[in-house]
């Protein structure tokens, strides 16, 4: 799987394009809000740095995207499986104990006051999210829940 990690701080990854859906270039897109849909309300979205114009419509249970001058399944191949960004700032402030995904990305992770690894993504593989954490050459999967996580200090960059 890609590593998904953000070309920049200032923007934070919210979707990723999947399979092209028909003749018109459309994208069926994973969108990473709890609530999928929430990804409509926003207007501003960004792919490698760059402004994107892209256009949405629900299809059954489904997200679609239309991206601005891709007007055929070859065209939007290159977008299938890369990522969709918004901007930091247009995303609500967080309430305690909530962190974006990337925000906990590269976090040293402690057991005991040991560092034991680095945090190198954070999935979800349907009942649940967990983390992936390298420890010496190996990855182990931790769940992401508070029986597991004691103490997260985003600005020090570890978690307990």
């Amino acid at each position: 799987m890609e590593k998904k990690i953000s070309i920049n701080t200032n923007y934070i990854i919210v979707a990723q394009f999947g399979k092209t859906r028909g003749i018109g270039g459309k994208i069926i897109i994973k969108s990473f809000f709890s609530n999928p849909f929430d990804i409509l309300k926003f207007k501003d979205y960004f792919f490698e740095n760059k402004k994107l114009i892209v256009n949405f419509e629900k299809s059954n249970d489904k997200i679609l995207a239309k991206i601005e001058k891709i007007t055929t399944p070859e065209a939007a191949q290159k977008f299938v499986g890369k990522y969709l960004h918004i901007e930091r700032k247009q995303l609500p402030k967080l309430k305690k104990n909530e962190f974006y995904y990337e925000d906990l990305e590269m976090l040293d992770v402690f057991i005991e006051n040991k560092k034991i690894g680095k945090i190198i993504s954070l999935n979800n593989h349907g009942a649940g999210d967990y983390l992936e954490v390298s420890v010496e050459k190996k990855e182990i999967l931790v769940p992401y829940n508070f029986d597991h996580i004691l103490r997260i200090d985003i600005k020090k960059k570890k978690i307990f």
